[in-house]
């Protein structure tokens, strides 16, 4: 089997010999590539990343680790100033919802846990944020606790 090295040099190669069709010859120890440019390219391999998987860092089943933030954005036609994205670390699936004050993020987050229990019946586990001041309130860390949230 030959090496995707190789088949590289064979290609190189053969640009050079198409150039100085009367100056170079191929050496005979190579043989001629049936492989195109896009070919060895796209069977180029990059190393595999980490696959052991950190429970604190990865969720391992649907809506067991959401990550939270508030964005701002120009005022939209509806008076929104703000919109709360969750995202779930397992599937990548993000809601958004917009908020016209950063107080409804709260009320936004009940709404979404409520959502998530009717419609796929679990319950989040873990919440990862920014650490803003909307998810440190006292009020929210008294829902997290209440629900059995981290």
């Amino acid at each position: 089997m030959r090496k995707l090295r190789d088949l590289a040099i064979d290609i190189e190669f053969d640009k050079t010999a198409k150039r100085h069709k009367n100056l170079v010859k191929r050496p005979k120890n190579l043989r001629k590539s049936k492989v195109c440019k896009a070919c060895v390219r796209d069977k180029q391999r990059k190393r595999p990343l980490n696959t052991r998987r950190n429970p604190y860092r990865h969720s391992t089943k649907p809506f067991d680790l959401v990550h939270s933030d508030i964005c701002e954005m120009p005022e939209d036609y509806d008076g929104s100033r703000y919109f709360i994205t969750f995202t779930d670390d397992y599937t990548r699936t993000t809601f958004v919802k917009h908020l016209q004050t950063k107080n409804e993020a709260f009320q936004a987050f009940k709404d979404f846990y409520a959502f998530i229990q009717t419609q796929f019946d679990v319950t989040i586990q873990r919440i990862r944020s920014d650490n803003g001041g909307e998810y440190a309130s006292k009020r929210f860390q008294d829902e997290m606790t209440k629900k059995g949230m981290k």
